[in-house]
């Protein structure tokens, strides 16, 4: 049996907008991603929530690019996590 799982993460995302200067933008981009917008880093430390690299509850949590959530003013929670699955039989039909 094959199951395809897709799963949508509801993430709350709060940052310290003064932690994003200039300086800080510029020396992201030229290490990591080309981002312009806070609203980049967001949907970024979003994505990483999600996949497991930044943490709800530790605030010492180090994230690359970043430093410690504390330091950025990083803190990230989510409201729920939705699961679809799709079944398919091993000759390849839908199954309940």
């Amino acid at each position: 049996m094959r199951i395809k799982v897709t799963t949508v993460h509801y993430v709350n995302v709060e940052i310290d907008e003064s932690k994003f200067t200039d300086e800080f933008m510029q020396e992201f981009r030229s290490d990591f991603y080309n981002f312009w917008t806070i609203g980049d880093h967001v949907k970024h430390i979003a994505r990483l929530y999600a996949n497991g690299g930044v943490s709800e509850f530790d605030k010492q949590h180090f994230i690359e690019g970043y430093g410690a959530q504390c330091e950025m003013g990083i803190s990230v929670s989510t409201d729920t996590v939705d699961s679809y699955s799709e079944y398919a039989s091993a000759s390849g039909g839908d199954a309940p």
